[in-house]
């Protein structure tokens, strides 16, 4: 057969593939080199796709599936396929988790009714700082090992506000700004005011 012949040959079978469905169907689909899975497209835990990626030592490294609010999400691994970090839809956005070593959630930055929100807790899951928009603004509030609040930074029609709170989060202190200027209030642990300007 001379070349001109393997051309027609060659042209009369895409024709034939012409319209026909180019699709590839198994329950689960793998990315192999030298006998190790670097990659795998298979069926996740409820139900969804699942594209999971493989580190040279044969562990999970990342998982992009549905999440369980019917959107995406992207899970990251540390070595021994502890989870470090997760992004994911959720019914009011995004959110994205971040675990210590031990895959205890350490921090959550995330969407919500009013804008973000960031969630800090220490390695025993102890909620230590929030910092999310409100509907006058944003605020922060810092929490003692007692899981008590002991200072916030706020907003609120006035202007800010600065609070400050004894070790049983009962508020000692306030610094405000209002149409006049600004305030402040020292009260006793008994809640008496000690100290008021103007």
């Amino acid at each position: 057969m001379n070349l001109e012949d393997r051309i027609v040959r060659l042209e009369a079978e895409l024709a034939s593939l012409r319209g026909q469905e180019r699709v590839v169907r198994a329950e689960r689909l793998e990315v192999v080199k030298d006998g190790k899975v670097l990659a795998a497209l298979e069926e996740g835990p409820d139900g969804s796709g699942a594209v999971a990626i493989y580190n040279k030592h044969g562990e999970v490294a990342a998982v992009l599936a549905a999440s369980e609010e019917d959107g995406g999400s992207l899970i990251i691994y540390n070595k021994g396929e502890t989870m470090a970090a997760a992004l994911s839809a959720t019914t009011e956005g995004g959110a994205l988790e971040i675990a210590n070593k031990d895959e205890k959630l350490v921090g959550c930055l995330s969407a919500e009714t009013e804008g973000g929100s960031l969630l800090i807790t220490n390695n025993q899951q102890e909620l230590v700082g929030v910092f999310r928009a409100d509907t006058n603004g944003g605020g922060l509030r810092i929490f003692n090992d007692d899981g008590k609040p002991v200072g916030f930074v706020e907003t609120d029609t006035e202007g800010g506000v600065l609070a400050i709170a004894n070790r049983d989060g009962e508020p000692v202190g306030f610094l405000r700004a209002d149409s006049g200027g600004a305030s402040i209030q020292l009260f006793t642990p008994d809640g008496r005011v000690r100290f008021e300007a103007p």
